[in-house]
């Protein structure tokens, strides 16, 4: 006669240590997984940033370009020549009309050395004047014998400490601005876009493979995430 035999063990609860193990490990599986999810956020939020800011500055230098285009190379009254391309820390050149004048840009987010400015975010900024043709009701440029005939407020696109001391890019008018001030109001131009660190302008005199009809127009925005 075969009989069949059964075995058992007495059940047993994990042991202290076997607790202790298992929660390290849940830990370190749930530090991993936060970081790595850190990780992404912050990748996601920089990369959304990036995609922002050059928009931002794609949609600049398209306003820049456009307004810029229809502007000219002359000389107007006493001499003064048009487009005026300076250094904004020097303020206004001397004759310009100073109903544009301004307080100085905030300093640059971008660190010393970080090519998001350039590779020296503390360089100063350059800032342009120039004036527009006078144009008819048809909004056709007004032509006097055979030569433009510009409006008499300067345009110029400067640097300025916006809201929260975060420095922007704006197109003033001098007439604006003028009307502005003899109205008690806070000078403001248009604002072209903001988080704006630097902007560099060259023309024919500071790089010669420009013609006298170009420009090069480079702007550098910061915004730290």
């Amino acid at each position: 006669m075969i009989r069949a035999a059964r075995l058992s063990y007495p059940a047993r609860g994990m042991t202290l240590l076997e607790v202790m193990v298992t929660t390290v490990l849940f830990a370190l599986l749930v530090g991993v997984a936060y970081t790595s999810l850190q990780s992404v956020r912050a990748f996601t939020r920089t990369n959304s940033t990036q995609i922002d800011l050059q928009e931002s500055a794609r949609h600049a230098l398209e306003r820049m370009i456009d307004t810029l285009r229809n502007s000219g190379r002359f000389t107007g009254n006493n001499n003064k020549p048009y487009p005026c391309i300076f250094k904004s820390a020097s303020g206004l050149p001397t004759g310009y009309n100073n109903a544009n004048a301004h307080p100085p840009k905030v300093n640059p987010k971008a660190k010393p050395g970080s090519n998001a400015n350039g590779g020296d975010p503390t360089l100063d900024s350059d800032e342009i004047i120039f004036k527009l043709p006078s144009v008819d009701a048809n909004n056709i440029p007004v032509m006097s014998n055979g030569r433009i005939q510009w409006a008499p407020q300067e345009l110029g696109f400067f640097i300025v400490p916006g809201p929260d001391n975060i420095n922007q890019l704006e197109l003033r008018d001098s007439a604006v601005s003028a009307a502005q001030q003899a109205s008690g109001q806070k000078v403001q131009g248009t604002v072209i876009c903001r988080y704006v660190d630097r902007i560099q302008i060259e023309d024919y005199t500071t790089d010669p493979t420009l013609t006298m009809r170009q420009l090069r127009i480079t702007l550098y925005l910061t915004r730290i995430v």
